[in-house]
């Protein structure tokens, strides 16, 4: 499917989601829409209600390992990473489609840089 994302001049680009994962933490079911990669990865762009209060404010990134013969696969957001653009004012990159916007704080993976 086809979404819009933001990218870090604030443009809205066309990319591609092929699928989703589900997940429940505190009582409540999400899911995130990612991009199945080459092996049976997978691969999310997302925020949180974390997002600008201690993790970066465009949101961050995770990979996954290969999903299962049942199409299962293990979220580990101690994983979750920052964007290049965390870092650099000098990489452009894209960020989290709305669908990926999670009501939910996930505390876990990579907080916001030291300056």
């Amino acid at each position: 499917m086809k979404v819009k994302t933001p990218n870090i001049f604030g443009e809205m680009v066309d990319d591609y989601v092929e699928g989703y994962a589900s997940f429940k933490l505190e009582g409540k079911f999400f899911r995130l829409h990612g991009t199945e990669l080459e092996g049976q990865h997978l691969y999310f762009q997302f925020q949180d209600l974390t997002s600008g209060k201690g993790t970066y404010p465009y949101g961050r990134y995770l990979y996954t390992e290969t999903m299962d013969e049942e199409g299962w696969v293990y979220l580990d957001f101690n994983k979750a990473y920052n964007p290049p653009s965390a870092f650099s004012k000098y990489a452009i990159c894209s960020f989290a489609p709305k669908l990926n916007r999670l009501k939910v704080s996930i505390e876990a993976g990579e907080t916001i840089p030291e300056s």
